[in-house]
């Protein structure tokens, strides 16, 4: 799969910021991860709202729409359908990379 690169990986200013921010994206995955497996949907809420907000700000736009749909289903969604919003926000972390 082809990266998903961060738009301010390049700022002088924020690369290395953006660098950390994408070494801490797998633990951040799975601790929404383990939330949603122990059935703790407000702290799958929680966990996903953080995302949202830290994404949008490292320059991943598309990390942050992934997870505001698993803040969005995580309340009162289907099991099946907060995994398959998780999976699909795992796979964008998975593909980050600042540069």
């Amino acid at each position: 799969m082809e990266p998903l690169v961060s738009t301010l990986g390049n700022d002088p200013d924020l690369g290395e910021l953006v660098d950390e921010y994408v070494a801490a994206l797998g633990g951040r995955v799975a601790d929404i991860e383990r939330a949603a497996a122990a059935g703790d949907r407000r702290r799958t809420e929680v966990l996903a709202h953080q995302m949202v907000g830290s994404a949008g700000m490292h320059g991943f736009r598309t990390i942050g729409e992934a997870a505001r749909r698993v803040e969005d289903t995580a309340p009162e969604g289907a099991a099946e359908a907060v995994a398959s919003c998780i999976r699909e926000l795992a796979a964008l972390c998975a593909r980050a990379r600042a540069r």
